[in-house]
């Protein structure tokens, strides 16, 4: 029996982490990098509860102090790029 399993190699950059300034909200910024079409919604699982924990898409209704997210996926050259970006609003 041949064995098809090919080898995924997944990159994660970090963009940016944290607040950008002193009582403004907090953005944590990814950059995943995939060298093969995968499954969706693996990455965005493994974004959304691993690399930065976060349940709220923001088109969803949320309350004002709750953290949001957006991921985005892009094709280039046979290389996909998915950006994760979660916002994290001040709470004093």
């Amino acid at each position: 029996m041949e064995n098809n399993n090919k080898e995924l190699n997944i990159k994660i950059e970090t963009l940016h982490y944290g607040q950008p300034r002193a009582y403004a909200d907090s953005l944590y910024d990814y950059k995943i990098t995939v060298d093969q079409p995968y499954q969706d919604a693996f990455i965005k699982r493994m974004c959304t509860e691993t690399l930065y924990r976060c349940n709220k898409e923001s088109k969803e209704s949320r309350e004002w102090y709750e953290s949001y997210y957006t991921f985005d996926k892009t094709e280039k050259d046979g290389t996909y790029i998915y950006r994760y970006k979660v916002m994290s609003p001040y709470l004093d």
